[in-house]
């Protein structure tokens, strides 16, 4: 059976062909769907392995985009979404991190989890009242969604903390991220008449999916762990790097 499809790739088959109008499409194999590529009868080595990480690099897209869908579903399910930022919630990062662990190992598709604590929000809340607190969740709810991508996605985890899954495999763009979203914080009040000013730690990790012993779990305490010494060091700072288990 040929036909197209967006799910990303188990495998590539390229197909020599001299007919000209073929455009390929996937070969389904019980579960397992394969990119069928055509190729000229007189194509060389190089051809076929440009034409063979192009079809990788669609899969790899798709991919994103499967779990930008998901998480637009959750996104109209209010037992997914914060009531309070309108943010995903504790039970949506749940469900996608577990998602996205599953792929990574299954694809060697590394990405980043991240933990962003506000620093210092029980003084904004003792000291400006607790509607103060809420307009501070609200307004860095809409920064975070504002700094980062369509295809990273950002939840209220609980309390002031707010997790995100970024679709980053390199530790020092993680960190740029990071800390870009971390520096929109900071200029929140002078943007929102009369908001105090919000500074927050940041702790993440990074997965590529061939490390023994990756559970979402483990990924979640790598990043608690890295908020932790960001913490320790003084706050308003990011630590993190590559996930190792119980590191």
């Amino acid at each position: 059976e040929l036909h197209t499809s967006s799910r990303p790739p188990a495998a590539v088959i390229a197909v020599q062909t001299g007919d000209a109008s073929l455009s390929g499409g996937i070969l389904r194999l019980g579960q397992v769907k394969i990119p069928v590529l055509p190729l000229p009868h007189d194509a060389g080595e190089r051809e076929i392995r440009l034409v063979v990480e192009a079809a990788l690099v669609v899969g790899r897209l798709a991919a994103c985009r499967q779990s930008e869908r998901l998480a637009r579903r959750l996104s109209h399910d209010k037992a997914y979404r914060d009531p309070l930022t309108d943010s995903l919630n504790r039970r949506a990062w749940e469900v996608l991190l577990r998602r996205r662990v599953r792929r990574a190992m299954r694809r060697r598709q590394g990405f980043t989890a991240a933990i962003l604590d506000i620093d210092h929000f029980k003084t904004v809340n003792d000291r400006f009242g607790h509607r103060c607190g809420d307009e501070v969740l609200k307004a860095v709810s809409q920064a975070l969604h504002a700094s980062l991508r369509s295809e990273d996605h950002i939840f209220r985890f609980g309390g002031d903390e707010f997790t995100l899954l970024l679709e980053i495999a390199d530790p020092d763009i993680a960190r740029s991220v990071v800390e870009r979203a971390r520096g929109q914080l900071s200029r929140l009040h002078e943007k929102i008449t009369d908001l105090p000013p919000v500074t927050a730690s940041a702790g993440y990790t990074v997965c590529s999916g061939t490390e023994p012993g990756l559970a979402a779990e483990a990924l979640f305490d790598s990043a608690d762990r890295a908020l932790l010494s960001a913490k320790q060091a003084g706050k308003n700072q990011t630590c993190g790097g590559p996930f190792t288990p119980g590191n």
